[in-house]
């Protein structure tokens, strides 16, 4: 192996070890899924091996606007999300209070994480 071939196969793996960019969109634009996207965004942002990027890798899309009801003078969210890697969709549900937003967040990107392309 020569010395070219072996700096381009580690820069290869660099490259493909590097962050994954992710995009975080919404079919929604409600004042609650527009706080959950930006949850999302936000836990993505704190995540190692993660960034955001106009050419995303990995694609979190909140296709509707999220569900919620008021129980015992609380108001309950639920979620939809589809998560694209490549060819690959997860489709995810959930729920969580309105002042615990950064929950369902949570929710999502640790369902991301089982797509995180390699």
């Amino acid at each position: 192996m020569t010395l070219l071939s072996t700096l381009t196969a580690a820069a290869l793996l660099l490259a493909a070890s590097g962050p994954v960019s992710v995009s975080v969109e919404t079919g929604g634009d409600d004042a609650l899924t527009q706080r959950l996207a930006e949850e999302v965004r936000a836990i993505f942002a704190e995540t190692p091996g993660y960034s955001a990027d106009a050419s995303p890798r990995l694609t979190v899309l909140i296709p509707t606007h999220v569900d919620w009801r008021e129980t015992g003078g609380r108001i309950r969210v639920s979620y939809r999300a589809e998560l694209t890697a490549g060819v690959r969709t997860l489709r995810r549900t959930g729920s969580c209070w309105e002042d615990e937003m950064r929950v369902c967040a949570g929710q999502i990107v640790k369902a991301a994480k089982t797509m995180k392309p390699h």
